[in-house]
């Protein structure tokens, strides 16, 4: 062949990879496949090599970006453009051309560009860019995945905070796939920058994002039942030189498995980051006090109601207990914040008080709440706090309602201001100067706002201020509090509501809740699962739940007219069930163990639902190489065996109604593998139904990182006993297990 004729073949192979062949672009990442339609570039199939069967169809095919902030939404399936794609070595190179002079809309938008680099992880990771006239987009939905099955087939996976799982099959009145809009923001609500799904087969997929700023985004889900997508919003800010590339990659990743998966491919990337390795309980800058206590007391107003309880349950337990304590305060909870002082028993006998539970050796957080300021108080007037307060998009502030008996708005404050910073200092400095406290819980701590005010100090928007502000004040609020005593101990604790990992180097502990969903939000097909445990566990500390054996507290500074006949009454045995299988799952799932509303005249008629808790905290406080350091492990396959009815009542939700009852599918019998850093094995098993249960499974003991033989060895609060071995790689364990027992399974 002549050297012209290689020439122009050379060229005309270029031309023909660039431009759109009537075939499907596949991108092929091992175990499963990206199907693109080439005219356009959408996505029309993620399907699994390893099993061909499984597979999601866009059905039609979608395009995976989208720009917003123009007049309408562009993306590739909305204006006329030149679709082209390139194979580059280990990148994919997709590229949308726009000619402005065939628009009828004139868009200022000349190319849009993505990098698709599989990695060894089998991930689709996209770098994105696009040229334009002027800089009049403020949104990218990328990835925008829609037009997939949202059926009864489905489950969704979010880290909302600790993690929740859309799954219908749980709640049986519920029962159908996804409908709705969801949307939660990182750093925030969302945990971790990951949201997935996956069917009945076991195949899905994973949407991440790797963006070491944290900038301020979000993800969402949308559903009708039957079709419906989910995707992530990226806020773009103004680029003078028209050209604008995504300061992070956004990755997808097929998953074969469920949301353990999806945790730990993501927990492969998130913990070599610097907010994972400057973790508070990673650097043992943590109070030992903390890590130590076996158990919380989640009780509210004056001290009798709160220390006396905790130091009666210390005596029972004999291990160290502590206090999480609401309404301290001078003001109404959710109306008169940040008035909180002085305390409402006086500082005299708050102080006295505190003394003597410390001499007990309980330590106490105090409830403050770091972003909301009540608009009728007399200080929202004086300070003209609204000068202060988060600003919308709209130029306004948009306040928020929670109280359900008094209903006057609070406003969110923006913690990108100094004003703010020390409206809180003012506050927490002079209890910790002044009383013995221990620290305090931050309410609504792991959550955020974008704020476009121009006179905050910070950048009008989204970006990374809130988080930015945040350091700034937990580093003032360490460096103001001094250490008493020289005592380590003695280290100002600070604690948060919810979790999420761009707050492991400022918190020292994370108050997840979501163990007892069922009491606020019950019913909706949503489920708490221990997604922030099996990425973050060994260097985050978890604790609490709503768990409460009595009806919700009444503040006594609320409108008299809604007060209960008789505080704290105890609520029906048959709510019994739910309080055991909360505690169950907060046990295997790692947490401190809590009990809400606690008073010691529980005993005379829920003496065995407090036993229960109390083997439980004893156990967990045993083996703190598993319950407090260890990794959390694939989960046995849950058998859905068990129906039962939950309750939701909490200081708020349903409480006019006196509850709301929910059917709900599970299994009571809760376990969870854990492995500890010296290479042993152990399963966590509670089983909270009041009959003997079954448990039996079968499983490759190189999943649970195991030698091929080896004894297995049960604890429980008394005894170590082995009670069988393994060989030959297989674990198969068969026995009953008596009502509300509690132990660990060690395998060595």
């Amino acid at each position: 062949m002549s050297k012209i004729s290689k020439t122009f073949l050379l060229f005309f192979l270029m031309i023909f990879q660039y431009i759109s062949p009537a075939e499907d672009i596949l991108l092929n990442a091992k175990s499963a496949q990206w199907i693109f339609e080439s005219e356009k570039g959408r996505l029309k199939e993620i399907r699994s090599n390893i099993h061909p069967e499984q597979h999601f169809l866009l059905d039609p095919p979608c395009s995976i970006w989208e720009l917003r902030g123009y007049s309408s939404p562009i993306n590739p399936e909305s204006n006329p453009n030149t679709f082209s794609f390139l194979f580059e070595k280990d990148t994919t190179i997709f590229k949308w051309s726009y000619d402005s002079t065939k628009d009828k809309d004139k868009i200022p938008l000349s190319e849009v560009s993505m990098q698709i680099t599989i990695t060894e992880e089998e991930t689709l990771q996209i770098s994105f860019t696009y040229k334009t006239k002027e800089p009049l987009f403020n949104e990218l939905l990328l990835p925008k995945l829609d037009s997939i099955d949202m059926g009864t087939d489905i489950h969704i996976v979010v880290p909302y905070w600790m993690g929740e799982i859309y799954d219908s099959r749980m709640y049986p009145e519920k029962n159908t796939g996804f409908t709705g809009k969801n949307e939660w923001e990182y750093p925030g609500t969302l945990s971790m920058q990951w949201l997935g799904i996956y069917n009945s087969s076991k195949f899905g997929f994973c949407l991440w994002t790797q963006d070491i700023q944290q900038s301020f985004k979000s993800a969402y889900i949308y559903g009708n039942g039957q079709k419906g997508g989910l995707g992530w919003k990226n806020y773009l800010h103004d680029n003078k030189d028209k050209t604008l590339h995504l300061s992070y990659p956004i990755s997808m990743t097929a998953i074969h498995g469920d949301w353990y998966e999806m945790a730990y491919l993501y927990r492969q990337w998130a913990r070599n980051q610097f907010w994972a390795q400057k973790s508070r309980k990673a650097l043992h800058r943590t109070a030992p006090w903390v890590e130590n206590t076996a158990l919380w007391i989640w009780n509210r107003t004056e001290s009798d109601k709160v220390l006396l309880p905790a130091i009666d349950m210390s005596q029972r337990l004999q291990k160290p207990v502590s206090v999480l304590w609401h309404w301290w305060h001078g003001c109404a909870y959710d109306i008169g914040f940040p008035e909180y002082l002085p305390p409402r028993e006086g500082y005299t006998s708050f102080s006295e008080n505190l003394e003597k539970a410390k001499k007990e050796g309980i330590h106490a957080l105090i409830y403050v709440n770091q972003r909301l300021w009540g608009t009728t108080t007399r200080s929202w007037e004086e300070q003209k706090a609204e000068r202060y307060a988060v600003i919308g998009k709209d130029g306004k502030i948009h306040p928020e309602i929670y109280n359900i008996f008094k209903p006057v708005p609070c406003a969110p404050m923006c913690m990108g201001t100094e004003f703010w910073h020390k409206t809180l200092l003012n506050v927490m400095l002079p209890m910790w100067n002044n009383t013995p406290i221990a620290g305090f819980y931050l309410d609504q701590a792991c959550a955020s706002l974008p704020c476009f005010a121009t006179n905050h100090g910070h950048a009008p928007g989204e970006k990374n201020f809130w988080m930015k502000g945040f350091q700034k004040l937990t580093t003032q609020i360490r460096n103001h509090c001094e250490l008493r005593d020289n005592n380590p101990n003695n280290t100002v604790v600070l604690a948060g509501e919810g979790c999420g990992e761009a707050w492991l180097p400022y918190l020292d502990l994370f108050l997840s809740l979501q163990v007892s969903k069922g009491r606020y939000s019950g019913g909706n097909g949503w489920l708490p699962a221990p997604l922030f445990q099996a990425v973050y566990h060994p260097i985050a500390l978890q604790f609490g739940n709503y768990a409460s054996l009595t009806e919700p507290p009444y503040d006594s500074l609320w409108p008299p007219e809604f007060a209960p006949m008789e505080p704290l009454k105890i609520l029906d045995e048959q709510w019994n069930t739910q309080f055991r299988y909360e505690q169950a799952c907060a046990f295997v799932w790692g947490q401190q163990p809590m009990i809400a509303n606690y008073k010691k005249e529980l005993w005379d008629n829920r003496k065995q639902e407090l036993d229960f808790v109390l083997k439980l905290a004893t156990l967990r406080h045993k083996f703190p190489e598993y319950f407090l350091n260890g990794e959390l492990l694939k989960p046995l396959p849950e058998n859905l065996s068990d129906t039962w009815n939950e309750i939701g009542l909490s200081v708020y939700a349903y409480r006019k109604e006196g509850g709301k009852i929910f059917q709900r599918h599970g299994s009571l019998l809760v376990t969870m593998p854990w492995h500890s850093i010296n290479g042993k094995t152990a399963l966590a098993v509670a089983n909270a139904d009041d009959k003997e249960r079954l448990l039996e499974f079968t499983i490759p003991s190189k999943d649970w990182l195991l030698q091929n033989e080896g004894k297995i060895i049960r604890h429980d609060i008394n005894n170590s006993t082995i009670i069988n071995s393994f060989s030959d790689g297989i674990i198969h364990y068969s026995q009953k297990i008596d009502k509300l027992d509690i132990f660990l399974l060690e395998f060595q």
